[in-house]
């Protein structure tokens, strides 16, 4: 299985038999996320740095999901958590959906642009994932600290960090940084093009860090 981040919160998952996609957004005078071609459409909520469906290369042959419920695709298990966008029960910013993906017997979380601490409950309905992709910026969503936090209840064995301060977003510019990140969570790093994982490959112990490059 393969992991590629494509800018921001958008995520470009490829297994054996599935193409996934998740959260893309409209391009900037910086950045062009190109037409891509994809099995599944994960969106998390509704604005338009996450959601541009007219990337989407074959409309008419790809699933789009924009919210809660179980899917199945292709071998792909999909789970959709309702959350919210904010720490005012979704009044300031709406609701947010946490993705749980289980694919070729891995199992990858996004938390979209998740705005609150999880409680007892979320943690549990989320439950035992393998790599997790972790909004870090603050601002509109979670922040470094807060991340962090979040990974030590989850414990996943890997961890990507995303919706950090990044180049080419201009509304990125107040965000936490990865290095934020990084030093509120004390993980080992390392960084890579794409992450290219089997489920074997969970049998050591201790977590990671990775930071991928922008495809």
């Amino acid at each position: 299985m393969q992991i590629s981040f494509l800018g921001h919160s958008c995520f470009r998952l490829k297994g054996r038999d599935v193409r996934i996609l998740i959260d893309p957004f409209v391009s900037t005078k910086d950045v062009r996320l190109k037409k891509q071609e994809t099995d599944v459409l994960l969106i998390s909520h509704e604005h338009d740095d996450h959601n541009d469906r007219s990337v989407i290369k074959d409309p008419k042959t790809t699933k789009i999901f924009a919210g809660p419920g179980e899917y199945e695709v292709k071998g792909a298990h999909i789970r959709g958590i309702a959350t919210f966008h904010d720490t005012s029960r979704g009044s300031e910013r709406g609701w947010n959906t946490v993705y749980i993906i289980e694919i070729d017997g891995i199992t990858i979380c996004h938390l979209g642009d998740l705005g609150e601490e999880l409680d007892d409950d979320l943690v549990e309905d989320i439950g035992e994932v393998d790599i997790v992709l972790v909004p870090v910026g603050g601002t509109y969503t979670i922040n470094a600290g807060q991340a962090a936090e979040i990974i030590r209840e989850l414990d996943p064995r890997i961890v990507i960090p995303m919706h950090a301060r990044e180049s080419g977003f201009d509304y990125t510019e107040k965000f936490d940084t990865l290095d934020d990140y990084i030093k509120a969570d004390g993980s080992e790093v390392g960084k890579m093009d794409i992450l290219k994982i089997n489920a074997g490959d969970f049998a050591t112990e201790g977590r990671k860090i990775v930071i991928l490059e922008r495809s």
